[in-house]
């Protein structure tokens, strides 16, 4: 029998369990990245009143990119905020691989896999199905 084998591409969520002391220093460090975002979106509004030309589309784009994440990144302290305690809070999407071979379920191997992580230590591997 054939035992060819193949690496497919899998998003993996990495998800943290809110504790309090999580939840002050998450928030804590994405009101940083809010700040820095509205400081960016200031420094590039004044450079832009000085300014004209075609570097201004580009820039006035640029702006618009880190107004968003800001504001994403607002809703995202709200929803943390809001959570409870054991809740899980997704921390970021990676890619990573997965192997297959003949006879695997594909739907399966294309599901998301989450990690669940607390105090920065991986606590399960949960596979979609």
């Amino acid at each position: 029998m054939n035992k060819k084998k193949a690496l497919m591409k899998q998003k993996i969520i990495i998800k943290s369990v809110v504790t309090p002391q999580y939840k002050v220093e998450k928030v804590k460090e994405m009101e940083k990245s809010v700040a820095s975002c509205e400081k960016g979106v200031t420094q590039i509004t004044d450079h832009l009143k000085k300014m004209g030309g075609e570097n201004r589309k580009r820039l006035e784009e640029e702006c618009k990119k880190i107004a968003a994440q800001g504001f994403v990144m607002k809703q995202q302290i709200t929803k943390l905020k809001n959570m409870k305690d054991g809740d899980h809070f997704v921390e970021n999407v990676v890619e990573g691989f997965t192997t297959i071979q003949r006879g695997d379920d594909i739907r399966q191997l294309m599901a998301n896999c989450s990690v669940i992580v607390k105090d920065n230590i991986v606590q399960d591997i949960l596979e979609s199905k």
